[in-house]
């Protein structure tokens, strides 16, 4: 019911990692935004990687009183926590409620600011031509938006952006 009602937009604080692009663009021929993302610290929260996993007495139901005392803080938990293998990601999360957003092909569309966009940083193996990103980008009113390509930096394993 939940997944009906909110939807989940990540972030993470760096685009330099190889496995970020490996995972979420599409083995380096993808594009990551960089963003300001200047909100309310209750609404943009820093995702806790632990192996304390969240369990829920199931005792707790035969009293119906304690219920929402028990499950709130518990989905809580569930919505802002990961095991420790996904801290590379070193992500933020934000909920959305998906009644506020436009929906356009069974997607949910949520109108940002317009200096959100910072940066499109093209994956290094990523086929879009940068004049062609650039001209999409002025023809939205984002002039001030960089394009730029990443790059495998020769000394390590980062990726340069």
């Amino acid at each position: 019911e939940m997944n009906s009602q909110f939807g989940i937009l990540c972030f993470s604080e760096t685009a330099s990692d190889p496995v970020l692009w490996a995972h979420y663009a599409a083995v380096h021929t993808g594009v990551a935004f960089e963003v300001d993302y200047l909100v309310d610290p209750e609404t943009l929260r820093k995702t806790q990687y632990t192996d304390d996993r969240p369990v829920m007495d199931a005792n707790i139901l035969n009293d119906p009183s304690q219920v929402y005392d028990h499950l709130l803080p518990l989905l809580k938990r569930m919505l802002r926590q990961k095991a420790p293998s996904w801290s590379y990601e070193r992500e933020y999360r934000v909920h959305i409620a998906l009644e506020d957003c436009e929906t356009a092909g069974g997607h949910y569309f949520e109108k940002i600011p317009d200096d959100f966009l910072k940066r499109v940083i093209l994956g290094f193996r990523c086929p879009l031509d940068p004049r062609y990103v650039r001209k999409a980008l002025d023809k939205v009113g984002l002039e001030d938006t960089e394009v730029v390509r990443a790059k495998m930096d020769q000394l390590s394993y980062t990726i340069l952006c």
